[in-house]
């Protein structure tokens, strides 16, 4: 069951950079994607993905405990 892009707030606007839609305005919630963070193999389902803005929960608690670059993603060294 495919549902509309939740990115877009049903602008119909999406483009093929987008990593949930890939630009066809729908999407099946039930497909895996991988956790944003490089290195990060973790499968998520694509509604999870969304409400936790791209992380697994252990690259989210690194994220909120300042252990990932803020751009790059990449783990701190000092962290």
């Amino acid at each position: 069951m495919l549902e509309q892009c939740p990115r877009h707030g049903g602008a119909f606007d999406c483009t093929p950079f987008c990593e949930l839609c890939e630009g066809k305005q729908e999407y099946n919630p039930q497909e895996l994607i991988t956790c944003q963070v490089p290195k990060c193999e973790e499968q998520l389902t694509k509604d999870i993905y969304i409400e936790e803005l791209g992380f697994c929960v252990e690259c989210q608690h690194a994220w909120f405990d300042g252990e990932l670059d803020p751009y790059t993603l990449e783990r701190v060294a000092n962290a």
